[in-house]
């Protein structure tokens, strides 16, 4: 995710083509046909995906490239990680992931913090999902369930399975 628009399938299969991906579908917006800013890209074995996780972060045509892997329909589940992910709600557009994470941090170790990005402002969409070393630590912040982060009352909630 987050390569530039005017990126083409051909751009993507070049930039991981030294972990020979079989496919590549760019996802478009349905109504204007143009790329919606991110791909699925399919290897033939799991020691190849995992080499490609690790671009993530890599520039690519000048933006920060988001790698991460995709969930089938049918894996779903595993987008809880197994009880460690959790929900932050009415995160102030303020605030940075390092500042999320040192708040959820008196939980327990943070593995990561995602809090997507409005593509059309620029600016975090109010929300985001902490990534606990263990479940132990994302049950005690789910006991606190509000919590101040950045002078702000935050909500904190389990990740259903269709959450992302």
């Amino acid at each position: 995710g987050n390569f530039p628009l005017d990126a083409t399938r051909d751009d993507l299969l070049n930039f991981f083509s030294e972990y020979e991906p079989l496919d590549v579908n760019v996802i478009m917006n349905k109504f204007t046909g143009t790329p919606r800013g991110f791909a699925f890209v399919d290897f033939d074995d799991e020691d190849a995906l995992e080499r490609a996780l690790a671009c993530d972060g890599a520039d690519f045509q000048g933006a920060t490239l988001k790698v991460n892997k995709a969930f089938g329909r049918k894996d779903r589940s595993d987008r809880t990680a197994g009880g460690r992910k959790v929900f932050v709600g009415n995160i102030s557009w303020d605030t940075t992931p390092e500042g999320l994470q040192g708040v959820m941090e008196s939980f327990g170790s943070v593995m990561s913090v995602n809090m997507p990005i409005n593509r059309n402002t620029g600016r975090p969409r109010g929300f985001g999902f902490v990534l606990f070393e263990d479940p132990d630590s994302a049950e005690a912040a789910l006991k606190q369930r509000t919590l101040e982060c950045d002078g702000r009352a935050v909500h904190v909630e389990p990740v259903s399975n269709e959450s992302k």
